[in-house]
């Protein structure tokens, strides 16, 4: 996409809102933030999931030779293995929320363009 096909979009979208261009942008760079405080409250979330299957992990393994019954063995072993798997994938979240955190406060600009491009092609 060149610079003509974006200000016509930004154009576009300005006239189909019934407000100018600029006010578009200006309300992009206030999402900016919005966007950050979004991605800061499931930054935390994640990190709690993390810190829950940290927890459990180490519960499980510390009364692993308590453990009376295979069936019940087994089934402690699948809910470590699953929550496990879901700290594995908060870690990614964790870390996309980090990356649109510091890019949507440290330069709004660049975070506004960033979301008109990519949801425009």
């Amino acid at each position: 996409m060149n610079e003509t096909s974006l200000v016509s979009a930004i154009d576009t979208l300005a006239s189909k809102l019934g407000v100018a261009a600029s006010e578009v942008y200006r309300v992009l760079i206030a999402q900016a933030r919005v966007s950050a405080i979004k991605s800061g409250v499931v930054l935390v979330f994640m990190l709690a999931l993390i810190a829950v299957a940290v927890w459990i992990t180490r519960e499980a393994v510390r009364d692993w030779d308590k453990l009376e019954r295979y069936d019940y063995e087994f089934g402690i072993s699948i809910f470590v293995g699953i929550t496990d798997f879901l700290a594995l994938v908060a870690v990614f979240v964790a870390g996309s929320c980090v990356s649109n955190i510091i890019s949507a406060l440290a330069n709004p600009q660049f975070w506004a363009l960033d979301y008109i491009l990519s949801h425009l092609g």
